[in-house]
């Protein structure tokens, strides 16, 4: 399985594309150029072996989306370095997944004990991609403050309200989550800012 540096390292200077294709219950990975490589699933044949199978492809296609849709915010986010490094290193993390259920696949004769892992696997990616819609789809949150006006008086006059916004994403939740996605995929902090310094020079 490749490393997260090595993941970068063959994504940097690459557009942001779709990784996933599928026909009827055959899903095709084209990873090459994230540094993964190709390779088939076809659910099909796993399904009387292995019945964690069937919530894969689900997965697969919101982890292509999202990594997709991360890829094109970062871009974006030239004003906003923190964002940006947050929208990396999900994509990243993303694009790893893809490689360990090749690596989890490769196993030559479907068992119980892969069924147990592909669960453990949907499991974290399911807290991944959860993370990955609350930053791509933050939801502005809008706090009116008005100053009361005289009871006595002149004619009182319409002051605009006082509006504070802020986005409703909790960076400790999302940083929590991720730590433990980082954990499961064996990734620790300084692998990661060494991803990320190599995707920004």
């Amino acid at each position: 399985m490749l490393s997260v540096l090595e993941i970068a390292k063959k994504i940097k200077g690459n557009r942001c594309e779709k990784l996933v294709k599928y026909t009827g219950q055959e899903y095709v990975i084209s990873g090459a150029n994230v540094g993964v490589g190709s390779f088939k699933i076809d659910i099909g044949s796993f399904q009387n072996k292995i019945k964690e199978i069937n919530a894969v492809p689900k997965i697969m296609m919101t982890l292509d989306t999202n990594q997709y849709l991360l890829c094109q915010q970062a871009a974006d986010l030239k004003d906003n370095p923190k964002l940006k490094d947050l929208c990396l290193r999900i994509r990243l993390m993303h694009i790893m997944a893809f490689s360990q259920l090749q690596a989890l696949l490769s196993i030559p004769t479907p068992n119980e004990e892969l069924g147990k892992q592909i669960l453990e696997w949907t499991s974290q990616m399911n807290k991944l991609t959860s993370q990955s819609i609350d930053l791509l789809n933050p939801q502005p949150k809008v706090t009116y403050t008005e100053k009361k006006t005289p009871t006595k008086g002149p004619s009182p006059t319409i002051e605009s309200p006082a509006r504070k916004s802020h986005i409703s994403v909790s960076k400790l939740k999302v940083e929590s989550a991720i730590a433990e996605v980082m954990k499961y995929q064996d990734i620790n902090e300084a692998q990661m800012q060494d991803a990320l310094k190599t995707l920004k020079k």
